[in-house]
């Protein structure tokens, strides 16, 4: 006792064992509180950036496939590589898909901004991948769109209509 009174009477400053333990449980309780707060919120960014990729992604993702469906003939198709699909479709529309940089271009209108990677596979009727124009009979789509910091992926086939296999 003699020496804690010493201490203060020479004018020492400094903290007692039992100051510091209530400090640092102080200080563990906010930062407790402060990470059940932060925790959900990130959940919930991670599943709105999710989200709207699949909206958008899905939404360009039926577009195309709904006008695959419509491609006239094999023999209608003017272009096809991993990144462009070009194609008259039963309306004798010339229908152009092609990745531009980052954007999935219809013609000259940007379907969905933000896609990371666009590939066109083509099948012949025994689900065979084939660069000869005439034996497309199935084409597959696989796309990568970046939705804040997350990518989302999207995949899907179609056959195109009225042809026989």
């Amino acid at each position: 006792m003699r020496r804690v009174n010493d201490m203060k009477m020479r004018g020492e400053k400094g903290f007692t064992l039992i100051e510091l333990v209530v400090g640092i449980v102080a200080g563990a309780i906010v930062a407790a509180v402060a990470y059940t707060l932060i925790e959900p919120t990130q959940s919930w960014l991670f599943s709105e950036a999710r989200r709207g990729g699949m909206g958008g992604g899905g939404a360009a993702m039926m577009r195309m496939v709904r006008e695959i469906r419509r491609i006239k003939s094999p023999g209608s198709i003017a272009t096809h590589s991993p990144t462009q699909l070009s194609f008259v479709d039963y309306d004798d529309s010339m229908v152009n898909f092609q990745l531009v940089g980052t954007n999935l271009m219809r013609g000259s209108n940007v379907l969905i901004r933000g896609v990371q990677s666009l590939n066109f596979d083509y099948l012949n009727e025994n689900g065979i991948s084939t660069s000869v124009t005439a034996d497309i009979r199935i084409v597959t789509i696989d796309m990568t769109i970046a939705s804040g910091a997350q990518l989302v992926r999207l995949s899907s086939a179609e056959r195109i209509r009225n042809i026989p296999y």
